[in-house]
């Protein structure tokens, strides 16, 4: 009997669109998207004397996003923003993503706010290979929503 809904969402890829209002770009597949989630850290707090220690929800972080994918001439968005933060003009952008389902539809976005480029590794070139070149890119953001 098959389910309406998996216990795990398998995915085929994930769809990442860079900006936000008007200066949105297209939609570029990724192959794999990881991090994102949100991180409390705990806080060690004592009241009157130091017997009695107490632990209470801290600030509230984002997890860093590393998306890989093989290198392709469609991830313009992209090559833009690494190419403004490179030149030194405002880098945060915001970013979308949304886990391509293996049905080939789209499940819920979850849109990250004021995000910087942290790291990119370019695939590095070997003549006696012929793997196909793989691309990471690592973002952090400050805030994330689930629509």
């Amino acid at each position: 009997m098959a389910s309406t809904q998996d216990k795990y969402l398998k995915t085929m890829g994930f769809l990442v669109q860079i900006g936000s209002g008007s200066g949105k770009g297209e939609a570029e597949n990724w192959l794999t998207a990881s991090g994102g989630g949100q991180q409390i850290e705990v806080a060690e707090s004592t009241t009157g004397n130091e017997q009695f220690k107490l632990f209470v929800p801290g600030l509230m972080t984002v997890a860093p996003i590393v998306l890989e994918g093989f290198l392709n001439p469609d991830r313009k968005s992209m090559v833009t923003w690494i190419n403004d933060t490179a030149a030194g003009k405002p880098a945060r952008n915001n970013l979308t993503i949304q886990p391509r389902k293996a049905d080939g539809s789209v499940a819920s976005s979850h849109v990250y706010g004021n995000c910087l480029i942290a790291e990119y590794t370019y695939p590095s070139l070997h003549s006696h290979t012929h793997d196909p070149l793989k691309e990471k890119v690592t973002i952090h953001a400050e805030t994330l929503s689930i629509q």
